[in-house]
């Protein structure tokens, strides 16, 4: 659906809850929640219901062959419904028409900590998009020894998990 008033910015379906927040024509946040398939083994099939959230400011345009920035304020997962998700340590999610493609936040060494700025270069060309979709968040859930790592997927292969386009736009 195109947002009315912001040409080159396009929320994608498939987020269970939708907010968007515009800062004159430059910067939108966006607060997306997603259904996901969750599970505490890695090797087993995801097939418990959960949860997965992320909050971001982005561009409403990029030029192309600039790099750019966008904030993520944070990255929720929880195992079955939630309104308030605790923080993810560890996720990832992919970008289309930016590099790098994959981008990962934190790691299970290193927990993310929020706000996470990142610079992306844009690949695509004018008239083209940037498409973000969340793939993966993970959280270290309960306390040693009985701590287990809960790991929640959307499905951004078949446009679930995508949650904007931002509009390639020619260099002035």
């Amino acid at each position: 659906m195109m947002l009315p008033g912001r040409r080159g910015l396009r929320c994608l379906a498939g987020a269970v809850g939708l907010s968007v927040v515009c800062f004159g024509l430059t910067a939108c946040e966006f607060t997306t929640d997603y259904e996901a398939a969750c599970g505490t083994d890695a090797e087993a099939p995801l097939d418990e219901p959960g949860v997965v959230t992320m909050t971001a400011d982005v561009p409403t345009k990029v030029e192309a062959g600039s790099t750019f920035t966008i904030t993520v304020k944070d990255l929720g997962v929880a195992l079955g419904p939630s309104d308030d998700p605790p923080p993810a340590d560890y996720g990832w999610f992919l970008s289309i028409g930016a590099e790098p493609g994959r981008i990962d936040l934190g790691s299970a060494a290193s927990p993310a900590t929020w706000p996470e700025e990142l610079e992306l270069t844009v690949t695509g060309q004018p008239g083209e998009y940037v498409l973000f979709g969340i793939i993966q968040a993970q959280a270290q859930i309960g306390e040693p020894p009985d701590e287990v790592t809960l790991y929640c997927g959307t499905s951004a292969d078949d446009s679930h998990g995508l949650f904007a386009e931002i509009e390639i736009v020619a260099p002035d």
